[in-house]
């Protein structure tokens, strides 16, 4: 089933970028986590997940905001000159850190529970029609259970987006894998020469270019929010 939040009352930032290996960036988010004083974006955060892109060379990280000024208000946390600009400068941290964050308009699968170990996938494209995009990501939850989807977040583009398309609303969805298998069936579908995507963009539903993270086995934490 699929779900409608209230407009506004739900964002999911990602955040992208290299390190100098997994175990040590991991090392130092579990420090992160257990000091008892936390980074000052803890706060506005009301859940992190996050985990490996590319093992042992990049991460994802995922902000699950209530509201958009505090998504807005993390965002420049982590500007040069912010509180958490510094962060770039640290050797485990390579650049470039790029960011993509949604509001998320529908749910599907909403009572199902985002568990450690779980692997995301993080896609984006163009649509000429947002609305009419998100009435169809809602109508879409048989298609995802045979794809073995556990849950999934849809939404349209807020702020600015790395991967935001020249032309059209960019539109982004955050489905939710059992595991790296399944998230690589999905993927094989996910891909502008594959049947399924070369139709929708031959009819112009769907404007390149696609994109696509990988954020998993994931671990979670709470914020403050």
């Amino acid at each position: 089933m699929a779900a409608r939040p209230a407009s506004g009352s739900m964002f999911i930032q990602v955040a992208s970028h290299g390190v100098s290996g997994y175990a040590a960036w991991k090392g130092m988010v579990d420090g992160m986590v257990a000091a008892p004083e936390k980074p000052p974006h803890f706060p506005l955060v009301k859940e992190f997940w996050a985990g490996p892109n590319v093992m042992p060379s990049s991460i994802n990280v995922c902000h699950i905001f209530d509201s958009q000024e505090k998504l807005q208000e993390c965002t420049k946390m982590f500007a040069p000159g912010g509180p958490m600009g510094e962060l770039t400068s640290n050797p485990i941290i390579k650049p470039p850190m790029t960011w993509n964050q949604f509001d998320v308009r529908v749910v599907v699968n909403e009572a199902n529970e985002v568990e450690e170990g779980m692997v995301l996938g993080v896609y984006a494209h163009g649509v000429p029609d947002a609305d009419a995009w998100v009435d169809l990501f809602a109508g879409s939850t048989e298609v995802m259970e045979k794809l073995g989807i556990v849950k999934s977040y849809g939404g349209v583009m807020v702020e600015d987006c790395a991967w935001a398309p020249e032309k059209g609303t960019g539109v982004m969805v955050v489905h939710v894998f059992k595991d790296l298998n399944h998230k690589h069936e999905h993927d094989t579908m996910f891909d502008a020469t594959a049947p399924f995507f070369a139709d929708l963009i031959e009819k112009g539903a769907v404007i390149q270019p696609l994109h696509s993270s990988t954020c998993g086995p994931l671990f979670k934490f709470s914020g403050s929010a």
